[in-house]
């Protein structure tokens, strides 16, 4: 029990350091120290509850780990492993696709997620063959030793070798093979994963040049071939009956960010401040195109959207709205990563994350005229320009009207989806006439 205490204070210590880094930051970046002390606030608020459970939970803890280990030796089944995750939803898509390609190269095996939203995790990975249950990150350190294998999935994947049970993961050699690769792999970029996420600008740098992006990176390390964007995520169209939205008839658009990401700007760095911009002129151009906008609390309302489902929708209600779409209008976002999972095309305004790395060929991926590229330069690029600037000017020198005719280019240039045998919406309906107008 000491030795449990003692790996709960260690892990929260260095939480602690990491806040006062972000803190120094912050401080350095705006000067403001009443600025710097709102976010220490706020971001110690926003995981007060998961610190809480973690120092007063030893009795959850002890309940935990007998769960695992009876569950770890069921007779018959395949080896029970620990898997950590970091970021959000689009880091649980691509880590999601990994674990069903690692699940179709290897011998069978199942696993437990650990990450900062575990809801969100038994939607994701629930179609993930081997997917058994979720829990909070802040127990994973204490109890990833119950497990014969752990590993750390995030821009990169870690096997945890102090901690494997080769006695029992020997046994499968084609996994065994694939850890082997991974921790082949680790030397080439270790001191980029010692000091994650803070070099992980360098890191999708050494990325591109070994010819990997951000959603095949961990394919790469332990070469398994990537199956594909496409993946199946259990959705809702309860959002289009409830708002007669037609499938194929409409297209989306959002400019939010990952709710756990703690800033005290009014928005993040990398949301664009001139999409109402870009919608009046699609409007002007194709008036019966309706505009559908996605996102949480982060997301700032746009004017002149036909419909906007800011926090009105259910996560799931949000995908089967996104995945009915006719194309979808983002900045680099989880959605976009959803977007993908459907073979819904986007089109993505980049400015702080690197476009080489994160950009889906399929898409239409807008790079900055200016600057951009400052993705975890320091630990508080997404609340401040790191250049001190009012505004990031990767995002504001994108021209509006420009990215509006570029949309409208490709509506007009793919080929339409097929529209049910339903009779059209009454709202505001594209119909079929209005259809052929964008096609």
């Amino acid at each position: 029990m000491k030795a449990g205490v003692q790996v709960r204070i260690n892990d929260l210590r260095l939480r602690f350091c990491k806040l006062g880094q972000k803190f120094a930051d912050l401080y350095a970046t705006t000067g403001s120290f009443p600025r710097a002390t709102y976010y220490l606030i706020k971001f110690v608020a926003l995981r007060a509850g998961a610190v809480a459970w973690v120092a007063l939970g030893s009795f959850r803890l002890r309940q935990k780990r007998a769960e695992i280990v009876r569950h770890r030796d069921e007779p018959g089944e395949p080896p029970l492993i620990a898997i950590k995750l970091t970021g959000g939803l689009g880091d649980y898509i691509l880590a999601a696709r990994y674990l069903r390609d690692l699940a179709a190269s290897v011998e069978p095996f199942r696993f437990d997620a650990y990450c900062n939203n575990p809801d969100m995790a038994q939607w994701i990975f629930g179609c993930v063959p081997g997917f058994r249950a979720a829990y909070s990150e802040f127990v994973f350190e204490e109890l990833r030793k119950t497990y014969p294998l752990a590993l750390w999935i995030t821009n990169f994947v870690v096997v945890h070798r102090e901690s494997v049970d080769w006695s029992v993961i020997r046994e499968r050699r084609k996994l065994c093979a694939a850890l082997q690769n991974a921790i082949r792999f680790r030397p080439k970029i270790a001191p980029l994963i010692d000091a994650h996420p803070y070099m992980d600008g360098y890191l999708a740098q050494k990325a591109v040049y070994m010819n990997l992006r951000r959603w095949n990176f961990v394919h790469g390390m332990t070469k398994i071939p990537y199956g594909g964007n496409e993946f199946e995520i259990a959705v809702s169209d309860a959002a289009l009956a409830r708002y007669a939205l037609q499938a194929g008839c409409y297209v989306t658009i959002h400019n939010g960010f990952d709710p756990t990401f703690v800033i005290t700007a009014r928005t993040a760095t990398k949301c664009y401040p001139r999409f109402e911009t870009v919608v009046r002129h699609i409007k002007s151009r194709l008036p019966r195109l309706p505009i559908v906008q996605l996102g949480t609390r982060t997301s700032q309302p746009i004017a002149g959207v036909d419909l906007n489902l800011v926090d009105k929708v259910t996560i799931r209600e949000a995908a089967g709205v996104l995945k009915h779409s006719r194309f979808h209008i983002d900045i680099e976002s989880g959605l976009v990563h959803l977007a993908s999972c459907f073979s819904v095309r986007s089109c993505v305004v980049f400015g702080p994350t690197p476009v080489d790395y994160f950009a889906y060929p399929m898409n239409i991926n807008l790079r900055p005229v200016e600057c951009g590229g400052c993705w975890w330069i320091n630990q508080t690029w997404m609340d401040q320009c790191p250049r001190g600037l009012p505004e990031p000017v990767c995002m504001t020198s994108h021209d509006p009207e420009r990215l509006a005719a570029t949309i409208i280019e490709a509506l007009r240039s793919a080929r339409p989806k097929l529209v049910a045998e339903a009779q059209p919406p009454q709202w505001s309906g594209l119909e079929d006439a209005a259809l052929s107008r964008i096609t």
